[in-house]
């Protein structure tokens, strides 16, 4: 027997993959994609035209606004569009002390939707960790089961184990520190995941240098090399970024019921 061949269809290409007029493949790629914006504008500008992964620390003393700076991050990335990027976060909270009426209240004041709302706390996931081998066992897992290449994470805080682990285990009244072996897994997160890592870490020494940066070191040296970029915050909501040691910029921010706003 003979039977026609039926003609198949020719799908429509979506005009959102056409090429613009004196559009380039490159920024055809760059609309399309996901944005990758932490609500930080010196950071949104690096991270909006690349999509490799990033560390950062946020170094400073209490009450200068780290963990707020934080929560508004993970915030900015879960949070449909076009408030945020509706991307995933993963909170490490290994101070136990993750502002939740605060997240929500900042939540509520950008996001009216209730459906939304709580589309984007599925987004974040929290892990408490009181040791450090909480801490890399937790990070071993985000690795393994970590799918969307676009994932946040964010650590409050990295002077967590400093006087609990590290410090008794440098006088040989413990034993060894997992702090080490937890660097070398967010560096696999960055290198092999292209995740953004941003880290708050209390300023427990006061400085001794008479640079223009505040910061002291108390971290084992796989962390020092993990770090790109240094961002020093104050009391006053000053905020200075470092690249390689060298100031790159300064800005100021403000904390008011809806979360952090930067000055231009």
């Amino acid at each position: 027997f003979f039977f026609p061949k039926k003609k198949k269809k020719k799908k429509k290409m979506s005009s959102s993959l056409r090429l613009a007029p004196d559009e380039s493949a490159r920024r055809l790629v760059r609309r399309l994609r996901k944005p990758r914006a932490v609500g930080c504008p010196v950071l949104d500008a690096i991270y909006g035209e690349s999509e490799s992964g990033d560390v950062v620390e946020i170094y400073g003393e209490s009450r200068s606004g780290k963990t707020e700076l934080l929560v508004n991050f993970v915030l900015k990335w879960t949070m449909p569009a076009p408030a945020g990027n509706g991307r995933c976060a993963v909170y490490f909270d290994n101070d136990f002390k993750l502002p939740g009426e605060r997240l929500h209240a900042i939540l509520g004041a950008k996001v009216a939707d209730e459906r939304q709302r709580l589309e984007t706390l599925k987004r974040i996931t929290v892990a408490r960790c009181a040791t450090t081998l909480e801490f890399l066992a937790a990070l071993e897992v985000v690795i393994n089961q970590q799918g969307d290449r676009g994932l946040l994470v964010v650590i409050d805080s990295l002077g967590a184990f400093v006087w609990r682990e590290d410090k008794l285990a440098e006088a040989g009244l413990a034993p060894p520190s997992f702090t080490p072996a937890c660097c070398r897994n967010i560096g696999r997160l960055v290198r092999d995941h292209q995740a953004i890592v941003i880290a708050a870490k209390p300023a427990l020494f006061k400085s001794r240098g008479a640079s223009e940066s505040t910061h002291e070191e108390y971290m084992p040296r796989e962390w020092s090399k993990l770090v790109r970029r240094r961002v020093e915050v104050t009391p006053n909501f000053d905020f200075r970024l470092f690249e390689q040691g060298k100031p790159k910029s300064l800005s100021k921010f403000t904390v008011s019921d809806a979360g952090v706003d930067f000055l231009p």
